[in-house]
């Protein structure tokens, strides 16, 4: 229950792949979204995807700031009689119609047992209100599971209901992971003969971007001619002032910029057509994108910061650096001189082990260790 299809972003596309695993792995599942996720005024970009619907029945019936609407779903999901509920949380103001729900249906079915998927405990951005809404949200469930070992313990921290750690398993690939490099470049209007770091996704304060404009800058001097860095995601925030950065430095000629939402379809290209992915936020519980780097083979280089680290320190697959200028100019030298092919049993071992039916049978098998009577 929560973000899901027609939604756009990271946690809608995460509940889908999970709601296929589950399938996977003979459980019937249902996803229950959102008729208004947010309303226009706030939330002032598209808000819904381009990508084909998953294979799993969906019901868009959740108004978020309509708690009319909230009784309504209740109903509809306990008329399943379901043996688990899953509500992602990733915004506490979102967790109270989720908090809600919860309560609600528990008058329908006691039965059911109801867990948090906690993609981020705490936001990145505070607001009024955050403690009371995340209260709400915990107290009306039974445990949680998260995706980042920092998470479950920002939980365990606040409460004593049991967390579960699992691992982000991978997308699967859009494209044909033997896709060549070239046809990548031919398909983002990229020259072949040109070498490319990759920064992709939504573009925020705590994803610092300054920071690796600047890394950028102490590095080209030091490195081959023909490296550029490829900054291809939507800002959130105004651009302006990172074009000027960019002009100040002096590095125009050495970023190409690619402003506005990446689709879905076209994230197995760029992973092909770059020589490595970088991660150089301030601060971070997690990020999906290391896992779609693993699976086409694109290194990464991530600073060590909350648990976005924590997949390339246990996997490998690229370098973690602090998210410090000199140290990301540093790991960016490094990474520029390692050939991909380096990190290749990496990530070998991280397709064989990071899949999605097996994260859907391990968090069935927790659930009915930890709750079942």
């Amino acid at each position: 229950m929560g973000p899901s299809y027609p939604f756009r972003g990271g946690i809608a596309t995460f509940s889908n792949h999970l709601a296929r695993g589950l399938k996977e792995v003979s459980h019937e599942v249902h996803l229950f979204t959102y008729s208004v996720q947010y309303p226009g005024w706030l939330f002032s970009k598209n808000q819904f995807s381009d990508e084909p619907p998953p294979s799993i029945p969906i019901t868009r019936v959740i108004h978020a700031f309509n708690p009319l609407t909230w009784g309504k779903a209740a109903r509809q999901i306990a008329h399943f009689r379901p043996d688990l509920v899953i509500y992602p949380f990733w915004l506490p103001l979102m967790g109270l119609s989720s908090a809600f729900i919860a309560r609600q249906i528990r008058s329908y079915h006691p039965k059911a047992i109801h867990l948090g998927l906690i993609h981020n405990f705490k936001p990145h951005e505070r607001r009024m209100g955050d403690a009371f809404f995340r209260g709400a949200f915990v107290g009306a469930l039974d445990g949680a599971f998260t995706i980042s070992r920092a998470n479950a313990a920002a939980w365990q921290n606040y409460t004593q209901k049991p967390v579960r750690f699992l691992w982000h398993p991978l997308f699967p690939p859009e494209i044909d992971p033997r896709t060549p490099r070239e046809e990548a470049c031919t398909r983002l209007n990229l020259p072949a003969t040109r070498y490319y770091l990759l920064f992709i996704g939504l573009v925020r304060p705590y994803k610092g971007l300054d920071l690796l404009l600047r890394a950028w800058a102490a590095v080209l001097p030091t490195i081959p001619p023909e490296w550029d860095l490829i900054v291809a995601g939507e800002f959130y925030e105004p651009e302006a002032p990172y074009r000027e950065l960019v002009q100040k430095l002096g590095i125009s000629e050495r970023v190409v910029w690619r402003p506005g939402f990446v689709p879905q379809a076209d994230f197995g290209y760029y992973f092909k057509a770059a020589h490595a992915l970088i991660l150089p936020y301030r601060s971070a519980t997690q990020s999906g994108h290391p896992f779609w780097a693993y699976q086409y083979e694109c290194p990464i280089l991530v600073t060590r910061v909350g648990g976005l680290y924590e997949v390339v320190e246990t996997f490998g697959g690229g370098y973690i650096v602090e998210p410090t200028i000199s140290d990301l100019a540093q790991g960016l030298q490094k990474l520029i001189h390692t050939p991909r092919d380096a990190f290749k049993a990496d990530f070998e071992r991280a397709r064989a082990e990071l899949r999605w039916d097996t994260f859907a049978q391990n968090l069935w098998e927790w659930t009915q260790k930890t709750f079942s009577p």
